[in-house]
Order: structure tokens, then sequence, then C-alpha cells
């Protein structure tokens, strides 16, 4: 308990201290770009390979698809919403990827990571592999109006290099290829510094969002709710009548809290137009998390006995 409440208020001082700092945005996107394509990949692939067995991967399988749980839940409770809420036609589409999928890689693995190590890092990646699978199938076609739920272009977006990282971790335990220590070294060497950059970035990207967007829209908080409330506590019940290692059940819990997902602007504007809506929903959502999540950590603390 103390040791995750140590790592709880690094990771505030770490996100602090990224408010605090100065940074050219062309550097904050070259930042995002090496925790994603380098740092992350590499911390996973050592997970992976190090913790890789029998009983991790039932578990895994079990996040797997409580990842395709939280995201189904999320669109359902929006699509619920939208029948009571006055939103534009061309904003609801955005508003339903916004509410139902989080941040699950960029905040919710290094924060996983600290909080439960290696183990809880592979389930949490598991977790981000099952919402992408929704996001990337039925979340692409809500904002295109289609009714195809698979295409080359899916998969495509599927082998991102969360995924390879995992896929080529779990071959090495399949095949039993050794891997050489200078190797491990090196992969876990990236991977540490994995989660302090992460931290850094969420305050720097805080500090460079536009507080005067929020007045857009009031649907926002209906959005915020259903993110980081809603969609929790339903993964919370159903997880619970699962009969599931306490570990599945804390990492689904909290990747399912997770703000609403950083990329969603940039993907909303790709396939229907108009980012403001996912942009202030990103905004509001990431600065409320920075409360949310710590209360949440600490309800699991009194509940489940995982740290």
């Amino acid at each position: 308990m103390h040791e995750a409440l140590s790592n709880l208020i690094s990771m505030v001082m770490l996100i602090t201290l990224g408010y605090i700092i100065r940074i050219k945005k062309t550097s904050l996107d070259d930042l995002s770009n090496i925790v994603v394509d380098i740092c992350l990949p590499a911390l996973i692939l050592y997970s992976t390979i190090t913790t890789f067995s029998k009983e991790v991967f039932q578990q895994a399988v079990y996040t797997f698809v409580l990842g395709i749980v939280a995201a189904l839940i999320g669109l359902v409770l929006g699509i619920c919403v939208l029948r009571f809420l006055k939103i534009q036609q061309e904003d609801r589409g955005a508003f339903l990827i916004t509410s139902s999928f989080g941040n699950t890689g960029f905040i919710g693995l290094p924060l996983i990571m600290l909080l439960f190590g290696q183990e809880g890092l592979l389930l949490a990646v598991c977790f981000d592999f099952g919402m992408n699978i929704i996001l990337w199938s039925i979340g692409i076609n809500i904002l295109q109006n289609t009714n195809k739920l698979f295409t080359i272009k899916t998969i495509k977006n599927l082998g991102n290099p969360f995924i390879l990282a995992i896929i080529a971790g779990i071959l090495i335990n399949i095949l039993e290829i050794e891997v050489p220590n200078a190797f491990l070294t090196f992969i876990e060497s990236l991977g540490n510094i994995a989660s302090p950059i992460a931290m850094i970035f969420i305050g720097l990207m805080l500090k460079q969002m536009n507080f005067k967007d929020t007045k857009h829209s009031k649907s926002v908080i209906a959005l915020i709710v259903i993110k980081l409330i809603l969609v929790p506590f339903c993964i919370f019940v159903i997880s619970k009548t699962m009969f599931i290692d306490e570990i599945v059940v804390v990492v689904s819990l909290l990747q399912s809290a997770m703000p609403c997902m950083a990329s969603a602007p940039i993907i909303v504007k790709r396939f229907q137009g108009d980012s403001t809506y996912p942009a202030i929903g990103v905004l509001l959502s990431t600065i409320i998390s920075i409360a949310t999540i710590p209360l949440l950590i600490g309800l699991v603390q009194m509940i489940f006995n995982v740290f």
C-alpha cells in the first residue's frame, strides 16, 4: 500500500514537472513519438519475454475480453445518452468515439507498470488490444457510416507497436528462443524511462491545452461521466461476477477509467471532419482524471489485496 502511494505521489510530481518546464510544440510531438514507438514497445517486449506463462496467458485472455466489453459498454451508453441530449448530427460519431475509448496506451500502460510491474503491464496491453479491435472496426464504421466491420485497413491499424511487441514476446517464449542478456538489458533500460517520460508529457500536454474551448458544449459533461464513472463501474460489476484473479479485475478497472483517448481528435478529423468536440473531451477528462484515478486507486486498495 505504501509503495502504491509513493508511486502515485511520484506520478503527480512528474506531471507537475511537465507542466512547469518549457518545451516547443515540435519537441512535444517528438517526445510522444519516442514513448509510443520506442519506449513502451520495448517495455512490453521485455515484460512479455520475462513474465509469460500459462497462468499469465489465461489472465491475459480474460483481460482482452474485458477490453472489448468496456468499449462496447461505452458505445451502448453513449447511444442511450444521445437519445436525451441535443447533439448535432455531425457531432454524434465524435461523441461516441470520445466517450467509449480511453487513453489506455499512453497513460494506462505506464500507470499500470508503476503499480503492478511487468505482469500488470502485460495484462494492460491485452486490455488495450481488445479496445483497439472495437475502435478500428465498429468505431471507425460509426464515423464513416458504413457496415463493413473488418477491412484490410482495419487489420493494418491493429498492427501497432504495442501489439507487435507482445506478439514477438509470445513467439520468443513459444519457440523457446534464447535472448541474449545484453539485449534484455537494452530493452529493459528503454522501457524503464517510458513511465516518467509519459507522466512528464501529460503535464506538458495540459499546459498547451486551450481552456477557452470548454464552453463549446455542455454535453461533454455526459461524455466524461460515461468514460470516467459509468464504464469503470460496469467493468467492476462484470469482472467481479466472472470469478477471475483480482489483478485482472483491478487492471481492467483502472484501464477502463482512463481519460478520453488522446488520439480521438486526430481520428475524428481523419474520418469525419471537425475535431473540436473530441479535443474538448480529451482536455477535460484528462484534467479530471488527475483526481479520479488516485481516488479509484484508493478504493482499489480498500477492496482488493493486490498491492
